[in-house]
């Protein structure tokens, strides 16, 4: 059984510098943590949230009141459901932040139209991803109506929030998170940094091991092209089956790579086409195919 799903609540600080820097990292999908991540810009009135703070400000110097700056000028919920469940698509998503825009405005007493035209909804789709699960960034205005809003920074929003999930999850996909038992965890968890850094030596590594193979390729395809084509049987032979020895290595470690060599192979014996079968390294690549 899940209380409820999971639902993450933040500030956004460092004023319009930090508000505008979250926003473009939420849909910047050249980003490293993005890379299997598939992003849709759900709502964006990003503007209307700066706009607002500014007004703010100017309506206060009009009434001659000084301070009351805006460091967070909103508050982030970050709504997600488990990977083990059924998915929301982006239609349903959208009904789900609609319902969501609605309990915050019971909850607050605000307009849901005022509320709608001063957030910023981004999903995060992560199909591809082995291990993040799919979710939505909602951010909410702290200032609305050239008033700073405390209720939405409280935690009575957060938890209208959580039922909205709740509801929109159950109404959209049939997923209850009554019914839901989460997946035990291994006691000594490794923190997800780790998991990362691991990943990336794993595959630092590969590349190494392949940027090697590839050198070594070309050094004995040069070996075998100067023989092969000074018509050197013997060693031409012997330098072929090296040849495809290390194509086959490279075969390995990329599953497109052994074959970016193909052509250019190709065109070297078609340069000196009275040498025997035995001195190619196309025979001896299309019988190991074959055997695979």
């Amino acid at each position: 059984m899940l209380k409820n799903w999971i639902v993450k609540t933040t500030q956004i600080k460092n004023k319009e510098t930090g508000f505008i820097a979250h926003v473009n990292y939420l849909i910047d999908e050249k980003r490293p943590s993005h890379h299997y991540t598939n992003i849709s810009v759900l709502v964006n009135n990003a503007d209307a949230i700066v706009s607002a703070v500014d007004e703010r400000q100017k309506n206060r110097k009009l009434k001659g009141l000084r301070g009351g700056g805006v460091r967070n000028y909103c508050t982030s919920f970050i709504l997600t459901v488990p990977r083990d469940i059924k998915q929301p698509n982006k239609k349903d998503w959208q009904k789900i932040i609609q319902l969501t825009l609605s309990k915050i405005a019971s909850e607050t007493g605000l307009d849901i139209k005022l509320i709608f035209k001063h957030c910023v909804a981004v999903l995060h789709d992560e199909s591809k991803s082995t291990d993040k699960s799919s979710h939505v960034h909602l951010l909410v205005s702290n200032v609305i109506s050239n008033e700073f809003q405390k209720s939405i920074t409280q935690k009575a929003v957060t938890l209208a929030v959580k039922n909205a999930l709740n509801e929109g999850v159950l109404k959209t996909v049939g997923e209850n998170n009554i019914d839901y038992t989460p997946k035990r965890k291994q006691r000594y968890n490794k923190p997800s940094w780790a998991f990362r850094q691991e990943r990336n030596e794993e595959i630092e590594k590969k590349l190494k091991a392949l940027k090697s193979a590839y050198r070594s390729v070309i050094s004995s395809i040069k070996d075998w092209t100067n023989h092969y084509l000074t018509s050197l049987i013997k060693q031409s032979e012997s330098k072929a089956n090296d040849v495809s020895n290390k194509l086959d290595h490279i075969g390995t470690l990329s599953a497109n790579a052994e074959f970016a060599f193909d052509p250019t192979i190709k065109m070297i014996e078609s340069q000196n086409l009275s040498m025997p079968e035995k001195t190619k390294v196309t025979p001896k690549r299309k019988r190991k195919r074959r055997k695979r």
